[in-house]
């Protein structure tokens, strides 16, 4: 099934309040289609919460590299930067999503990165109109009702029930899944 029909079905069937969002992940050299907007053009910095919301909310394209992006932790999961001991202690976290450097520390051994170095730059934008096919990665933000909706349909098109990611309140740049019973 080509992204154009997926994204026909969940506007029909799901109906998110805000655009789903395609993403892929651009390789050293690699160059963002026409028209993508970036921070620089909006005098700013972002991180990568901010780009999918700008895309998700507005509809831009939007293309983010490492010069203008705003998160240390982001940086280092999109594998733009190498990680630090600083942000492997736990120091980025703590006081902002943990109370200590040791919850800090398993906080940012948990989220997933990209080997430093693979990707120089992301790029998203609305699912309907993005230019790569397909992309890396599909976003879709919805109420309990719409993920739920979103689960059903894929059941009952292949009897199978996809693993659903649930990000964070307050972020990280990655997700955390708990296999350990907690």
């Amino acid at each position: 099934m080509d992204v154009q029909a997926i994204t026909d079905m969940l506007e029909t069937y799901v109906r998110p309040a805000t655009f789903p969002v395609g993403i892929m992940m651009l390789k050293p050299g690699e160059a963002f289609p026409p028209r993508t907007r970036t921070p620089a053009d909006l005098g700013s910095h972002f991180a990568t919460c901010q780009t999918i919301n700008v895309v998700r909310r507005y509809g831009w394209s939007l293309g983010l590299a490492a010069d203008h992006h705003s998160c240390p932790l982001g940086l280092v999961a999109l594998g733009f930067k190498p990680n630090v001991a600083y942000l492997q202690e736990g120091n980025a976290c703590m006081d902002m999503y943990t109370e200590s450097l040791e919850a800090g520390a398993r906080m940012e051994a948990a989220v997933p990165k990209f080997e430093a170095g693979r990707y120089a730059s992301l790029f998203a934008s609305p699912l309907r109109n993005h230019p790569f096919e397909p992309p890396d990665v599909a976003v879709v933000f919805g109420n309990s009702a719409q993920v739920m909706r979103s689960g059903a349909g894929s059941a009952l098109q292949t009897g199978w029930v996809s693993d659903l990611v649930v990000w964070r309140p307050a972020g990280l740049c990655g997700h955390h899944r708990q296999d350990d019973g907690n």
